[in-house]
């Protein structure tokens, strides 16, 4: 079952397909613990397009999450986004999103679902299902997970792979490959992310 699991796992690595476009992502993000139950964060994020070699996007996330029971969390975000055309001329945007997650523990296998509603001009229906592993004797955590878009005007899928790595207590590194695909298109886009998640108590 664990062998069988752990392939699955990784799975969506083997789907991807030659390059068409290679965009690099990072961001860092501060939570800070309410109290028990209640969280807020503040995430700032840089986009790289055309081979990681072109700015195109920044963006600045503020987040609210409430936890209703030992399984399922609610969120609220807001996100001021700021995109470069070819001419690097800049375009702002607000987006607001409310998110309802789930997940369940198997021993060293954890379940995910996030259902997410987004608006920035129009209302968009985001669904991703993940995998997680806990590598024994260590705190390495890979993972895989599988996003749709609906009603987002280009529909699309993103098939990642990733893992995650306490390097101190507080401060966790997420590193992740991703191929995103317009369901209309086959014009493939594959994206390299990193990010660095400090929790403050």
């Amino acid at each position: 079952m664990k062998k069988t699991s752990f392939l699955f796992l990784f799975f969506p690595l083997f789907l991807f397909g030659q390059e068409s476009d290679f965009k690099l992502w990072s961001k860092l993000s501060i939570d800070y613990a309410l109290n028990k139950k209640s969280n807020f964060s503040i995430t700032q994020g840089y986009r790289w397009r055309e081979n990681a070699s072109l700015k195109d996007e920044t963006f600045t996330n503020l987040a609210f999450s409430q936890k209703i029971n030992k399984r399922i969390r609610f969120s609220l975000g807001y996100r001021f986004i700021v995109d470069y055309d070819m001419l690097f001329n800049p375009y702002y945007s607000n987006r607001l999103n409310a998110d309802f997650r789930w997940r369940k523990k198997y021993d060293r296998i954890t379940l995910k679902n996030r259902l997410r509603f987004q608006y920035i001009d129009h209302l968009v229906l985001r669904d991703r299902l993940s995998v997680e592993y806990n590598v024994p004797k260590t705190p390495f955590t890979p993972y895989s997970s599988f996003e749709y878009y609906v009603n987002s005007g280009r529909d699309k899928y993103r098939l990642t792979v990733g893992a995650t790595y306490p390097i101190f207590d507080d401060l966790t590194l997420n590193t992740y490959y991703r191929l995103q695909t317009p369901i209309a298109k086959k014009e493939n886009t594959y994206i390299l992310g990193i990010g660095f998640n400090y929790k403050y108590d």
